[in-house]
């Protein structure tokens, strides 16, 4: 055998032997040592990073005579970074990893409506698939001001999420389509725990486009409404 085919042939089987053989660590340490989390996840300057967005509601406190509204909630956050992906058999075929989310960029979502700060409960791990799909589940404290003037005995209370630096060309905010079959679409009560003073009528959400006169770049924000009734009110 020639000299320079079995150089090559003893190279390559030493390859495949260390590919087979990359470990959890190894994994981590390929996806994160070039990855610098303030960089959009596109893969051009005209490309949006799409986010989808939902909510899932955990409980509701609400002062009827004051319009102040404080949820609990689970903000579930899932888009696609490209740089995130990578072959399962070369990691003993690992296809799913968790990683502290500090590490990664994520959508700088916020309450635009908000009465006070945000409150965080709990910032689990963000799971990342190696096809580059990213979930990230937060769950918070939310508080806004409902419309308190109304004579009607329900109150309509109105939630803004959006990013707070990016336009809709940098960050294409968009709706889960989530099963047509629950009790309110796009809005999740499965874990939602009833008030004994307060009655959830309602809850939808919708997805908003605008332009404003300054700017050509359309703005995209998602809006939560929720119709409360405080029970002896009926």
């Amino acid at each position: 055998m020639a000299a320079w085919l079995w150089c090559f042939v003893s190279w390559s089987a030493v390859a495949a032997v260390v590919v087979q053989g990359g470990d959890i660590t190894s994994l981590y340490a390929d996806l994160l040592q070039d990855y610098f989390k303030d960089v959009r996840p596109s893969k051009t300057a005209t490309e949006p990073a799409e986010v989808t967005l939902s909510l899932g509601l955990r409980s509701i406190d609400f002062d009827p005579k004051k319009g102040a509204l404080k949820i609990n909630a689970l903000l579930k956050l899932t888009w696609i970074d490209y740089r995130l992906q990578w072959y399962p058999p070369s990691y003993k075929n690992a296809d799913t990893i968790y990683v502290n989310a500090d590490k990664l960029w994520l959508p700088d979502i916020v309450l635009y409506n908000a009465m006070a700060p945000t409150r965080d409960v709990v910032n689990a791990l963000a799971t990342v698939s190696h096809d580059g799909h990213v979930v990230y589940k937060s769950s918070k404290i939310y508080s806004a001001i409902c419309d308190a003037a109304s004579s009607s005995t329900v109150h309509q209370c109105n939630l803004k999420f959006g990013s707070w630096i990016y336009s809709g060309d940098e960050l294409d905010l968009v709706l889960d389509d989530m099963d047509k079959n629950q009790t309110f679409p796009y809005v999740d009560t499965t874990d939602y725990v009833e008030s004994h003073f307060l009655d959830l009528i309602s809850a939808n959400a919708t997805r908003v486009v605008k332009y404003y006169a300054c700017c050509p770049e359309p703005y995209v924000d998602v809006q939560y409404t929720l119709n409360l009734r405080v029970k002896d009110e009926k």
